[in-house]
């Protein structure tokens, strides 16, 4: 008598996922019918030369949202968008520069088209031109102009500029060391949810071993690039 209950158990779990597998690919389906329309719409006012529409269609074809993954393509748009001001395109072009994507990989260009869009206030090409000096990637190696860079994006508020700064004024790099100051930068990133800032400050009341310290360093290198 217990096998048939089992058994009804079994079949209702697998029309319970099959339904739910249904209903995630039609979900997907309408999700991806309406990237191909903006993407339409995009191609559509980029190709009367409207920069933002040019923007986002370079990020459509960057991250293949509703058309083909194309670096190449994506390149061209920001590229259009860029001669028009755009500063979120100029650091788009820096950062492929940078990392070698749809062209060869190349720091003096990443730096040209970095400098061209903090110049505008874009704060994620301002940390990006303060990271290539920390690293030494591609100029002479700086991390007091580095710290210069990220006090810049950090005073825009962005968290992962707050943090470095503050892990700057933690271990004097670039930056007297300053706890007070670090912790102060620390909590700034803290307080918008970034978690490596709020590691950082689970810190604060205990010693920091070798061990915590080589942690935080591979961490803040790895905000570096990411």
């Amino acid at each position: 008598m217990k096998w048939p209950r089992k058994a009804t158990a079994i079949v209702t779990l697998f029309a319970t996922a099959s339904a739910v597998a249904v209903t995630w690919q039609i979900h997907k389906l309408n999700s991806n019918k309406q990237l191909v329309d903006k993407a339409r719409t995009s191609q559509s006012n980029a190709n009367r030369g409207d920069a933002k529409a040019e923007t986002e269609l370079g990020s459509m074809y960057y991250y293949g949202q509703g058309v083909s993954q194309d670096y190449v393509e994506a390149r061209r748009w920001f590229r259009k968008a860029a001669d028009q001001g755009d500063a979120r395109a100029a650091f788009n072009i820096g950062y492929m520069y940078d990392s070698g994507l749809g062209v060869p990989q190349d720091y003096s260009e990443a730096l040209r088209w970095y400098q061209k869009s903090a110049g505008q206030g874009e704060a994620r090409a301002q940390i990006s031109i303060g990271a290539m000096y920390y690293d030494g990637r591609g100029v002479q190696q700086d991390r007091a102009v580095a710290a210069n860079w990220y006090r810049r994006a950090a005073d825009q508020g962005l968290a992962k500029a707050q943090y470095g700064l503050g892990y700057m004024y933690y271990y004097g790099q670039g930056t007297p060391v300053d706890r007070a100051e670090a912790y102060r930068w620390y909590h700034k990133a803290a307080d918008q949810g970034y978690e490596y800032a709020q590691r950082a400050l689970g810190l604060k009341s205990t010693r920091l071993n070798t061990w915590n310290k080589v942690t935080l360093s591979a961490i803040f290198l790895w905000c570096l690039w990411f």
